[in-house]
Order: structure tokens, then sequence, then C-alpha cells
């Protein structure tokens, strides 16, 4: 009986011993008597119980190796409730991360998560209460800030008592797991999400064209609200020669065939709309088909757009050819294959002459030119790129296109706009720029330009040789001003002022310091604000007045002379009439004594000529002091002071309330109560006497109710002061010289024509103005304005 060898076996069930499918072969193609077959009958049904207990055995093994591998997974602990200590094997310390076998209860359990700390208790509770073993998940956060999750069991352990003394348990880090199952979880909310949000619809219909399942894409396309189209057949949707056509189609499908087509759908309102589908066949385990998956688009806008684009089309080609842009369009190799009108015109040929030939045959030196290391940029990346280039005309000259270089297909598309005169433009602009440039850097006065940060841009010649300092020195210096102005106390105040001022003033005249330490005055004009230049925060014109100041103040020199000798010439008329009376008095009294005419037994008499006499001397004393106040440089010594006080202490002085009863004259003062001045209140309130004693003797013997009122406004940063009469006013003619030394209309004797000079004088040195208006027969009205804050008077 031949058996056959191994090499010869085929092996056609792997499950089966090759011997044994051998012997079955035997008992079924050999004659074999009937002892030998049921021998080898029981022969064969005891190899494959054999095996058959192999196989169990075999299983058995795989599935406890798997369990030990599992249980040598596991950690296990015991917990002692008397001690309340909980011991943790090898495997339980690695999971807990602690590197101690017997520790605290309390520490395991703080490592719980809070959000799982209920029900581990409770899992604890149950089992020391009611023996049963709970199973839970939680999550710890381990020593090292690991979270992990675990899976845990406990088992009670009952005492002699009957009571439970240790509570015995196993644990197993299932993190992998749970995260798995999480990433599941999400996996799933995703290809829902995914499914019910594409922007396409998906479907799934059965062999009768009912709808099974679809997304709320699909049913937005039908027309129908969202979940209405499941159940629904497509019948309802088409006409019926589109209804044979679905059909004929999912018989294609039956064959395994995926279908794509385009068909027009109606929605219930009436509606059509153009989709695509694409039907994939779903069949069972048998290979039946059960129906189709479809994507569905709908194409209804696209379709228009196509319509419409193809309407356009034509309207493009003629655009194009009218356009004054050239536009050519290239293959891979540079090969012309669609040009414009303008493009052709640009290079003197016709279009048959320009179609499929090379474009490198109408550009001069093409391939040699920086411009074709771009073309093939473009093409090689496919980002646009724009330049300028020059192209020679065979007609015109020279000429200058901005051209946009950008990929279509796998080809290059071209737009040229012609800019030669916008180039020329340009050039002209540069070459009028650098004109300008040569006329500032120039030009006969100074100009400086500062950036934001105060730091110098534009620093002419004038600039240079006024200052000594080059205009790379300022420019480079990130604080140039400081050394135009070292004094760091002067440079404060000077920048303080300038933000007053901002950025429009004129004529602002301050002493610069040169490069060799001398003085320069430059008279600064800044209209900056109101003629901004992009990129210049400030900028100003400055003219050296050195010179001319110099000039001014030998002018002024020279005036003081010329005054001088006026003053000379008014002192010695105004000194004559008083020293002459001085001297008849003298010489009345000495010839009385002489003559023994008297014993001065007339005591009035002599007392009155002695008064006369002192008199006279005292107007000489006021003329000497209005002199001597005119001629010195004055000094103020601010404070404050209440306003109104001030100007009631000044008309009940002895000289003003004097003249207040003898001309019987009303004073008003209408300022309030709680007004503050600030000033010299020495020298203002001889300010005031002046100008109130003017207002005096513009009254005359038969004016009737005379009237001064003393008027004072505040104002936001000065004080206004008005002094207004009723009296006669001051003949036109002489307005423009009542500030003039020695100007006076009085009578010789009765002013030496400084009173409104030394006024003009103390207002000036206050930082103020004073101004005169009258009218002849009306009055006269003097106003004072004077600074609010003492620091701009001290400055001063």
């Amino acid at each position: 009986m031949n058996l056959g060898n191994d090499s010869e076996i085929k092996f056609e069930n792997k499950d089966e011993p090759v011997y044994i499918r051998n012997l079955e072969k035997i008992l079924v193609e050999e004659k074999l008597s009937d002892n030998t077959r049921d021998t080898l009958k029981i022969a064969i049904r005891k190899f494959k119980q054999s095996v058959e207990f192999l196989k169990r055995r075999t299983a058995e093994l795989v599935e406890n190796e798997q369990k030990f591998k599992a249980f040598a997974q596991l950690g296990h602990w015991e917990w002692d409730l008397l001690t309340n200590k909980i011991e943790l094997s090898e495997e339980a310390q690695k999971i807990y991360q602690l590197n101690k076998r017997r520790v605290d209860l309390s520490i395991v359990m703080d490592m719980i998560h809070s959000e799982d700390k209920t029900k581990v208790q409770e899992a604890i509770d149950r089992t020391i209460k009611y023996y049963e073993t709970v199973p839970v998940e939680c999550r710890i956060i381990t020593p090292k800030g690991i979270e992990k999750w675990l899976r845990a069991d406990e088992h009670a352990i009952i005492g002699e008592s009957g009571d439970v003394e240790k509570v015995f348990g196993y644990i197993m880090d299932i993190t992998d797991r749970k995260n798995a199952e999480i990433q599941l979880q999400e996996n799933e909310e995703k290809y829902r999400l995914l499914i019910e949000n594409l922007g396409e619809g998906i479907g799934i219909v059965d062999t009768e064209e009912n709808f099974l399942f679809c997304n709320h894409v699909t049913d937005e396309i039908f027309g129908v609200l969202q979940g209405k189209l499941v159940n629904r057949n497509l019948a309802e949707f088409v006409n019926q020669e589109t209804l044979q056509f679905i059909k004929d189609q999912t018989k294609m499908r039956q064959n395994g065939k995926k279908t794509t087509y385009e068909i027009e759908i109606i929605r219930p309102s009436g509606e059509t709309r153009q989709i695509v589908v694409t039907g994939t066949p779903q069949f069972d385990k048998e290979g039946y088909l059960t129906g189709t998956f479809g994507v569905i688009v709908d194409i209804t806008e696209k379709k228009q757009i196509e319509n419409a684009l193809l309407e356009s089309e034509e309207r493009l080609r003629s655009f194009m050819d009218s356009a004054t842009d050239a536009f050519v369009l290239l293959d891979p190799k540079f090969k012309v294959i669609e040009v414009n009108k303008t493009a052709l015109d640009t290079i003197g040929l016709e279009k048959p002459d320009v179609l499929n030939n090379y474009y490198g045959n109408f550009i001069p030196d093409f391939e040699e030119s920086e411009p074709f290391l771009n073309y093939m940029e473009v093409l090689r990346s496919g980002n646009p790129i724009i330049m300028d280039e020059y192209i020679p005309h065979s007609k015109f000259g020279e000429k200058y296109y901005n051209v946009k270089i950008f990929r279509v297909g796998d080809g290059l598309g071209i737009i040229a706009t012609d800019i030669t005169e916008h180039k020329q433009a340009d050039q002209a602009l540069q070459k009028s720029e650098e004109n300008l440039r040569q006329i500032i850097k120039n030009m006969p006065v100074m100009l400086d330009a500062f950036d934001e940060n105060n730091r110098i841009l534009v620093w002419n010649r004038e600039s240079e040789r006024v200052t000594g300092y080059t205009e790379k020195e300022m420019i480079e210096d990130p604080n140039p001003l400081s050394k135009l102005y070292p004094d760091p106390v002067f440079f404060s105040k000077l920048m303080k002022e300038w933000v007053e001022r901002g950025d429009s003033f004129y004529n602002w005249e301050i002493d610069v310091t040169h490069k060799d330490g001398t003085k320069r005055t430059v008279s600064w004009s800044n209209i900056s604000k109101h003629f901004p230049i992009p990129g210049w925060r400030s900028w100003a014109v400055g003219v050296d007045i050195t010179d001319r100041k110099m000039m001014e103040e030998e002018l002024l020199e020279k005036r003081k002379l010329a005054a001088l000798g006026q003053m000379a010439a008014g002192l010695a008329h105004e000194l004559n009439t008083p020293l002459a009376n001085i001297n008849l008095t003298t010489d009345y009294l000495l010839n009385l004594v002489n003559n023994g005419e008297t014993r001065f037994k007339d005591s009035v008499l002599v007392v009155n000529e002695l008064n006369d006499i002192k008199q006279q001397a005292n107007f000489c004393v006021q003329i000497v002091k209005d002199l001597l106040l005119f001629s010195r440089k004055i000094d103020i010594f601010a404070t404050s002071f209440n306003a109104k006080s001030f100007f009631s202490e000044i008309i009940s002085s002895p000289t003003i309330g004097t003249s207040i009863k003898e001309k019987n004259i009303a004073i008003v003062l209408e300022i309030h109560e709680d007004v503050i001045m600030v000033g010299d209140q020495v020298l203002l309130s001889q300010c005031f006497q002046n100008i109130i004693s003017n207002s005096f003797d513009a009254f005359s013997s038969f004016h009737e109710n005379p009237a001064i009122i003393i008027s004072l406004e505040e104002q936001e940063k000065n004080i206004e002061v008005c002094v207004k009469d009723n009296g006669e006013g001051i003949k036109e003619e002489h307005i423009t010289k009542v500030f003039e030394p020695f100007f006076t209309t009085k009578k010789v004797g009765h002013g030496t024509g400084l009173g409104l000079s030394i006024a003009r004088g103390i207002v000036e040195r206050h930082n103020g103005q004073i101004s005169v208006i009258s009218t002849r027969g009306e009055g006269t009205e003097v106003k004072i304005t004077i600074p609010k804050e003492i620091n701009k008077l001290l400055e001063k």
C-alpha cells in the first residue's frame, strides 16, 4: 500500500494533515478488503480525533498564554483597613509611578482625578459594605504629572470576626485603549460631520430608486426639508425620459461599473436644477446588486456660467483686440498661440506672421536678456512676475512697457502696457527733483527737516555755513539739536516752547551756537503744518539775522543818542521853568531880607513862597526819576496778587486820590473779587498810575460827569485790563506818537512825555502788549494784556 512521500503531497486543506488526506484517497480509490477498509476507517477516525484534541489543546494553550500575558500586565494591591496602609505590587508601583511598596491609602486616593473620585469611593464602599466586586474605570494624575486611565476591581477579604479586614484588588493601565476609544469616537464624529457637511450631496438608493440615505446637501439640492428625502423615489423629481435613462444606468451598474452622468431634476417648487451624479454599485455577500451609492453635485450655476462664458468669449476676444494693452499667449516652448491687435502693432507684423512662431524672433536678443530669466522662472515656479522692459520699436524708436508674466496652463500669458510717456515723465520728474535738490542745497536761507524721532533729514549748505556743522554730522547724530543748543536748561525751554507754538510760526528768533562756540541769531519760520511734505514730520527755513541784529543795535544806539538830544532839549525846556521860579522866589525872599522891609512878620507869605519852591523842586525830582526809569533796564520781580485789591490801592493812593477829589472824577472797578494777577506789583502800579493820570488830563475844566472805568477780563492764558475814560480823546495825528519818549501835548511844566513810554516798557517786560484806541470827543481806551503764568515772566 503506497501512501506516497511528503514531497508529492499537495496541501489542499491546511487544517488537516496530509497523510490523513492520502489515507482517505486510498480508501476511496484503492480496492481493499472489508477488514482492511474497516481498520483503515478506524485509524482515520482516531487520527482525526487526535488532531481535533491537539487543536483544542493548542487553542487552550494560546488562550492561557494570552491570559498570562494579560495578567502579567496587571498590578495588584492589598489595603489593610486597620492600618489604612496599602501594599503595591511591583507592576502597581510602575503604574502609579511610586517607588514604595507600602504607602498610605491617602497617597493613592489623592492621585485620582477630581471628576472620578466619587465613583471610585462608591465602588470601595460597596465592596466593604456588600462584599461586591465593582469594576471601575478612572483617571489618575501621577507624581510626574502624567494622566493615566486605569481599570480596577476590588475584592473584600473577610476576617474571623466576619468583618472586612482587607480589600484586595487588581489594576490595569488602559490609557492606550481609552485614548483609542476617544480617538475612535472623535473620528466617528468627524466622519459623520464630514458626510453631513460635504459640499456635495451624498445619497444611497435601492434598485427601485428609493432613497435609503442622504445628507442635508442632497435635501437642499432636491429642494426638500432636511431629512424628508429618505423613502421617497427618484421618479417624483424627474420626467419619464430621465427616469428611463436612470434605470438604464442602474442596469449598467449590475455589472460592477461605476457611471457618471448629468440629469435635470424638478424640485417640488417647480424649479429645475442640473446635477451630476456619480453612481457606485453596492453588492451583497452573494454578489447581488443592492443599490447605488451616489455623489450628487449641483451644477446649475456652473452651467449658467458656462453658457455665459460661451456668450462672453466672443466679447472677450473683441475686447482683447480693441484693448490698449498687448496680450500674448505662449506654449511651454515660447511658441505664440494667441496674440491681440495691440501686440501685433507693437512688433509691426500681421497675425499669420506671428502665430505658431517663436516669441524670441520678435524680441531682439531675447534669450540673452535679463527678462528671459524672468520668463523661465515663471514657467518653472508658476509665480507671476511684473517687470519693466525696454523694447526698441522699428517706427517709434524707444518704447518702454510694464510687462506682467503669469502661468496659463503649462504655458505663459503676457500683458504689456505701454508706459513710454510715464517713463519719460518719470525721467523728467527725476531731473526736476535733482534741480529742486540743488536749489534746496544751495538756497541762500537755511532749510532743515526732521523725521518722527527729531533726527535731521535735510541740512543745506547755508545751514552748514551758519552753524559750522556739515550735513553728515547733523544727519548721523541721533540728537543733532544738542549741538546747536548745548545749554540743557535753555534746550529744555526751547523744546517746550516749540511744542506750544506747534509747526506753524513765523520769525521765531533763536540764538544758535556755532561749532566754534560763537553765537548766531537765526529767524526761523515753520509752515509744515499747512504744507506737509511726505516723510518730513516738520521742516523750517531760517534766516541768519546776526548782522542785521548788530545793525539794529547800532541803529538803536543812534536813536538813543538822538532821543538823548531830544531829551536834553526837552529836559532843558522842562527844567527851565521850575528852576526860574525857584530863582525868582529865592531872589524875592533875599530882597525882602536884605532891604529890611520885613522880619518875616508875614509868615503866610513866606510859607507860600517856600511851598512854591518845594513844588517846583519836586517837579524837577519827578522829571529826573522818569528819566532814570526810562533809561535803565527794567528788572521785574514777579509775584501773584489779588487784582481787585491791587487796583483799589492804586485809586486810593495820594497822587491818584487827590486828583479824583479835585476834579470830581468817578472811577468804576469792574473786577471780580477772586481774580489773581501775576507780575511785578511795584512796576505795574506805576504803569497803571501813569495811564490813569493821562486820563485825568483828558478832562477839561467844564467836562460833565467825568468817569474812568477799569475792567478786567480773565482769558485762557492772559489777563486783559482795560482803562477807559469819556474825556476829550486824542487827535488822530497824535495816536501813532503817544508811546514815543518826550512826546506830550501838555503845557510846559505839566509833564515830560515819558508816562506812556515807561508804561509800554513795563508791559513789554511782562511779555505783554499795550494798545490805545481813541475817538476825538468821545474818549480813550487803553488795553493791557499780560500772561497769567509767572514762569513766562521769569524766563524773559
